[in-house]
């Protein structure tokens, strides 16, 4: 799958049942998107210049190591993980601003659950969701959020119409644990 609402487009590919790569699709040399990984071709191709890549984004060589394509480089890869049992991705990408920058904590009363707001940087028209996550690693529980400050926490993604911060607003959910904000892809193509 080819991906391109980010910073710039990456291709996720499923080399095993249970391992994914994921790589950076500008082409090493001249700067166009490789196309998605055929089967039948055993390959991905870049329709700019022809240069072709294995499922793992390798430029072709030749038994010396040198590129047999116009392409002098491999493709850039990003840490991706994959959890079998739950069938969620992960993918670590480099300088992507999408972290929360504030919270403010408040108790909607005595007996009420702490509510947290969370306030982070967005992409106008891409899709947000909040995870809650009891330790590092795993992948972490889809919770609902409330865009005002007392509102019922029953929304489960967002679409912000404008680039810039957004604020959300989460309830506690246990003793421990952490919120993940997460940018939903869409595969192009």
């Amino acid at each position: 799958m080819v991906f391109n609402e980010i910073l710039k487009p990456f291709t996720l590919n499923r080399v095993s049942v249970d391992r994914f790569v994921t790589l950076d699709s500008v082409c090493t040399h001249a700067g166009c998107t490789v196309g998605r990984f055929i089967v039948a071709n055993n390959r991905m191709r870049c329709p700019c210049h022809g240069s072709r890549y294995d499922i793992e984004g390798r430029v072709f060589r030749d038994e010396n190591g040198v590129s047999t394509e116009p392409a002098p480089d491999d493709l850039a890869r990003f840490a991706t993980g994959y959890d079998v049992e739950s069938g969620i991705i992960s993918i670590t990408i480099p300088n992507l601003a999408l972290g929360v920058r504030s919270i403010n904590v408040a108790r909607q009363g005595p007996e009420d659950s702490i509510r947290l707001k969370l306030v982070f940087p967005v992409t106008a028209l891409s899709v947000y969701e909040i995870r809650h996550l009891t330790e590092p690693g795993v992948p972490g529980t889809l919770v609902g959020f409330s865009m005002t400050p007392d509102g019922p926490a029953d929304r489960m993604s967002v679409v912000p119409m404008e680039d810039g911060d957004f604020s959300v607003y989460v309830d506690s959910s246990g003793p421990r644990g952490f919120f993940v904000v997460g940018l939903r892809l869409t595969p192009v193509g």
